[in-house]
């Protein structure tokens, strides 16, 4: 699951010339998003089995609910298959913003935002589109040296 999407991937490196920069392929990114999303929700699926069929499974991801009291039942179950000790997590630049950084290294965890939302025809219920979301826990950064340097 900490599979991460590699730049280079995306990215058509066959240029003329060595210094032109190379050119996005969108069609790439776009089916390598739409399988990051598909192994998310794979990885739901089969995490929602696994708590139902063991007693130890499901205390450990209800604490882990008591943790991320504003997570989804979905990307808790998401944190629960990457890091079942998560405490905190926060995008790249939302941490960047509380001047504390990733370590070097660090995987991402992959959990699900709501992008929009739409109105089925069929009923005239709403329904919401999702993407895939890299997430740090707070012991993937720097936060505990800052603390012990302040």
């Amino acid at each position: 699951m900490n599979e991460e999407l590699k730049v280079n991937e995306v990215f058509d490196e066959s240029t003329d010339n060595a210094k032109e920069k190379p050119v996005f392929d969108k069609e790439r990114w776009a089916e390598e998003k739409r399988r990051e999303k598909q192994k998310a929700y794979d990885l739901i699926d089969q995490l929602t089995s696994t708590i139902s069929n063991e007693e130890k499974a499901m205390s450990e991801y209800l604490m882990l609910c008591s943790r991320h009291p504003g997570l989804s039942a979905a990307n808790t179950l998401l944190l629960f298959g990457q890091n079942k000790l998560a405490s905190e997590v926060k995008s790249f630049d939302e941490w960047k913003a509380l001047d504390i950084y990733v370590n070097k290294g660090e995987h991402a965890l992959l959990i699900l935002e709501k992008t929009s939302e739409y109105v089925r025809e069929s009923d005239g219920s709403v329904g919401y589109n999702y993407t895939t979301k890299n997430v740090f826990d707070i012991s993937q950064t720097n936060a505990k040296e800052k603390e012990t340097h302040a």
